[in-house]
């Protein structure tokens, strides 16, 4: 984040210096977008997945600029020097990202698919949760997020019947309390709770109790 933000000031300069038309467009077009993106940035609850957009958008500003720097006539030696030096850090500083994550994989989304896979074979059947896409990726059930105030916040266990579960972190953060907003206690409609976890984050699939 730091190299993109060098890259975005050397941007900005860079565009009241340059006579280039098409860099200007192209680099005014991507900071739109990651203006559009930055207002992400107010969530409360902003976990890796809601950054991606963000990232790219900041990506594609900081490509604009190295490869104007880079390949353009109009760029002075010194300048080409910069963002060598700049790319460089960039690729250094993923790449031991990387390595490190990949040494540090659990595997965990596919232990917690393999469980679900296991544990429900009915198509008809619901797991809620702004987690339950990932984590049902192979089981039959169906999957609907929730999220207060944004998506299947009313009425939501009469509205997705018959609910076989529900993935919540604790206090229901993933989904600012959408559950407990209604009055649903989580643990006193289940019959029993799963602790699951992926990466720093940790919860809960509360099997609903099930009435025939």
């Amino acid at each position: 984040m730091l190299s993109s933000f060098v890259v975005f000031i050397l941007g900005i300069w860079e565009w009241f210096r340059s006579s280039d038309v098409k860099f200007k467009a192209i680099f005014i077009t991507s900071f739109l977008w990651v203006v559009l993106e930055s207002h992400k940035l107010a969530y409360s609850y902003f976990p890796p997945r809601y950054q991606i957009g963000l990232f790219f958008s900041i990506g594609l500003l900081a490509s604009v600029v190295l490869s104007h720097f880079l390949f353009s006539q109009e760029v002075t030696i010194s300048k080409r020097v910069i963002a060598f030096i700049i790319f460089g850090v960039v690729v250094c500083e993923n790449g031991y990202n990387y390595t490190g994550a990949y040494s540090r994989r659990q595997n965990s989304i596919q232990q917690a698919n393999d469980y679900t896979k296991k544990a429900i074979q009915d198509p008809n059947k619901t797991i809620l949760g702004s987690w339950a896409p990932a984590l049902t990726w192979e089981s039959k059930s169906r999957a609907a997020p929730v999220w207060h105030n944004i998506l299947n916040d009313k009425n939501t266990l009469e509205v997705f019947k018959p609910v076989a579960g529900i993935i919540a972190e604790q206090y229901e953060a993933e989904s600012d309390s959408a559950y407990a907003h209604q009055g649903i206690d989580l643990n006193a409609i289940s019959d029993s709770v799963k602790h699951l976890s992926v990466g720093i984050w940790n919860f809960n699939l509360y099997w609903i109790k099930q009435h025939d």
